[in-house]
Order: C-alpha cells, then sequence, then structure tokens
C-alpha cells in the first residue's frame, strides 16, 4: 500500500509515539526521496510523550521521514515505530 502523500496545508491523522493524533502538515521536504518525504506537523492538541509520572513533555509540533507506505523511517530507510501518518 502507498500513501496519498498529503500537501502542506493538508489535515493528517495518524499515531505518534503510540499516541492517535490529528494535526495540519506544516512543510513537506524531499531531500530524503527516494525513500520518503520529511513531514513537518502540528497536531491539533499537544501530545505528552513522557513515560515518566514524574514529569511531562507535552509535543505539538514534530518532524518525520515517512516512507511511501506511511510509516516513519530512519536515516537507513527501516521502519522506526515513531510515526503512522494519512490523510484525515
Amino acid at each position: 500500500m502507498t500513501i496519498d502523500w498529503p500537501n502542506t496545508g493538508d489535515r493528517v491523522a495518524g499515531d505518534y509515539l503510540g499516541h492517535p493524533f490529528e494535526g495540519k502538515v506544516t512543510g513537506v521536504g524531499f531531500e530524503a526521496e527516494p525513500l520518503g518525504r520529511r513531514y513537518a506537523i502540528r497536531f491539533d492538541a499537544p501530545i505528552d510523550v513522557s513515560r515518566s509520572k514524574l514529569m511531562t513533555n507535552p509535543r505539538q509540533n514534530v518532524r518525520a521521514v515517512i516512507a511511501p507506505e506511511g510509516v516513519s523511517i530512519d536515516g537507513k530507510g527501516r521502519p522506526d515505530g515513531i510515526m503512522t501518518l494519512r490523510r484525515a
């Protein structure tokens, strides 16, 4: 399955570190082609990505390289499990 590549300004949804999100694409970079595209996403609501009960680490703006399958990848093109992305 290949992702329907979102463009800047498009609404998107997915999971970030296991947390569901909806948001908006704020930037798209093509420097990672042909492995994927670099996306900047602004979540509608911050996501607390801290694993500690003693502190919080809210994220609202994130970046990730997304493969054609809609999953984030590392620098060698391997899925890293950080983000999934699709059009909302």
